[in-house]
């Protein structure tokens, strides 16, 4: 679940310069690594899968972020990508 922490501030140094969603990049990219190695049709599944699980949480963290930092966030968002640098 996502929290609020006591003096909670919005990061926009290291990885969170080039995407909002870090750790999700990370982990699609290690899911898809794996489907590519495997050569399974599961893996793509499986990739498939994880994105749109993912993709929910994001949307849900992405609205509590413009609840908690309104401004700030907004112009974040439209500065940086959610989870492919300068693309998606």
């Amino acid at each position: 679940t996502v929290t609020v922490k006591e003096d909670h501030e919005l990061v926009r140094t290291g990885p969170y310069r080039f995407v909002r969603h870090p750790i999700y990049t990370g982990l699609l990219l290690g899911f898809i690594g794996t489907a590519v190695a495997q050569a399974e049709w599961r893996g793509v599944l499986a990739v498939i899968l994880v994105f749109f699980s993912l993709w929910r949480k994001l949307k849900l963290e992405e609205r509590w972020m413009g609840e908690t930092f309104g401004a700030r966030y907004a112009s974040y968002k439209n500065e940086v990508r959610a989870l492919v640098p300068f693309l998606f």
